[in-house]
C-alpha cells in the first residue's frame, strides 16, 4: 500500500493518503472550530489528529500486491454499485519506511516506484472501448454482421486482436477478445462528436475526486478521426481509476458510481462520521447495457470481461 498511504517527511513532504487525508490527520478537521481555536490558542498546537477508515480489504490488497511483483503496472477492485475501492495497487511499490535510506535510488529508477499508477498513471485505452461503442451502437440499429477481419493496420503496424476469439462470426467473442476490426465496424454510423459525447459519458475528462494526486487525462484534438479513436490511436490517454469507473457502469446498469477510498473519520464527539460521497452519475442507457452484459458474460461465471492490446507511441505493445 506504499504508493497509495504514501509518506508524511519533514525531508521529502507528502505523498498519498498521508497528504490527501492530512488536515483528518493532523486534527484540523474533524473537530468543533472552537475545539481547535482554544486548542491552538492554549498548547500553540492543533489537537490530536483522527483516524480514517479506508474501503481498502487488507487481505485482497495483499494478495494482488504479491501477484504484480516483478511487473510494472496497475490493478483496481472496486464495488461497481457503491463505489467503494477495495484494492488499488501499484506496481512496482515502495515502503514509505525506507524512505530516508533508498529516495536517491527511488527518484531515479525508471520504473517510477514513487509513482501511485491508479490514478497517476496515464495509458492508451487500446480497443477497451469496444463494450461501449455496443451501447453507443444499439441505440440506433441492430448489430451489423460481423466483420471478416477482426484486424487492422495503423502507423505501418498491424493491429490485432488482444487474443484469439473463440467465434470470429460472434459479436460477445470478438468484443470481449479485444479486436480492432469489431470496434471499426461497430463505428461506421458514428461521427467524432458522437466519440467525445461518449468520453463525456464515461468520466474520461474528469479527475475521480478521491484523496490521492491525480494526472489530468489527455484528450484528442477535435479534429481526431473516428478510425485512430475506436482502435486507441487518437492519443486518449486516461488513469486505470477512470476505466475501472466506466467498466462499472457497465455492471451498474448504466450508472457510474463516485469513487469511495476514505469512508469515515473517527471524531471525540460523535464517533466514527460518513464523509461526503460524489454522486453517481447516468452514464449509459441501461436496457443496452443490460444487453451488453450478456452479450460479453462468461457463461461459467457470474462476470462478464473484454480485453484489449494498446500501445504507445514508440510502438510498444
Amino acid at each position: 500500500l506504499g504508493p497509495v498511504i504514501g509518506y508524511n517527511s519533514a525531508t521529502y513532504g507528502q505523498s498519498g493518503l498521508e497528504a490527501g487525508l492530512d488536515d483528518h490527520l493532523r486534527g484540523l478537521r474533524g473537530y468543533p472550530n472552537s475545539t481547535i481555536w482554544i486548542t491552538q490558542v492554549l498548547y500553540t498546537q492543533a489537537p490530536p489528529g483522527l483516524d480514517v477508515r479506508l474501503s481498502i480489504e487488507k487481505s485482497l490488497q495483499s494478495t494482488t500486491d504479491n501477484l504484480l511483483v516483478g511487473s510494472t503496472g496497475a490493478l483496481i477492485l472496486l464495488n461497481a454499485r457503491s463505489g467503494e475501492i477495495y484494492v488499488m495497487s501499484s506496481a512496482p511499490t515502495f515502503d514509505p519506511n525506507q524512505l530516508e535510506g533508498k529516495w536517491e535510488t527511488w527518484i531515479k529508477d525508471d520504473q517510477s516506484p514513487l509513482v501511485n499508477r491508479p490514478t497517476q498513471g496515464l495509458y492508451p485505452i487500446g480497443t477497451a472501448l469496444g463494450p461501449f461503442l455496443l451501447s453507443s451502437t444499439t441505440q440506433v440499429q441492430n448489430l451489423p454482421q460481423p466483420p471478416a477481419s477482426l484486424q487492422t493496420s495503423s502507423k505501418d503496424r498491424w493491429l490485432n486482436c488482444a487474443i484469439p476469439p473463440a467465434q470470429s462470426d460472434d459479436w460477445g467473442a470478438i468484443i470481449q477478445s479485444g479486436c480492432p476490426g469489431a470496434n471499426l465496424t461497430l463505428s461506421n454510423t458514428l461521427t467524432s462528436v458522437d466519440i467525445r459525447t461518449l468520453y463525456d459519458q464515461l468520466g474520461f475528462d474528469d479527475n475521480p475526486v478521491v484523496p490521492l494526486a491525480s494526472a489530468v487525462s489527455v484528450l484528442p484534438q477535435t479534429d481526431f478521426s473516428v478510425t485512430d479513436a475506436v482502435i486507441g490511436e487518437d492519443g486518449l490517454r486516461i488513469t486505470p481509476l477512470q476505466m475501472s469507473l466506466a467498466a462499472a457502469a457497465l455492471s451498474n446498469h448504466g450508472v457510474r458510481p463516485a469513487p469511495r477510498l476514505a469512508i469515515a473519520v473517527n471524531t471525540p464527539h460523535q464517533g466514527w462520521v460518513l464523509l461526503p460521497a460524489e454522486d453517481s452519475i447516468e452514464a449509459l442507457p441501461q436496457t443496452n447495457v443490460d444487453k451488453i452484459v450478456k452479450l460479453l458474460a462468461i457463461s461459467e461465471l457470474p462476470v462478464w470481461e473484454s480485453l484489449s492490446n494498446a500501445y504507445t507511441e514508440d510502438g510498444k505493445l
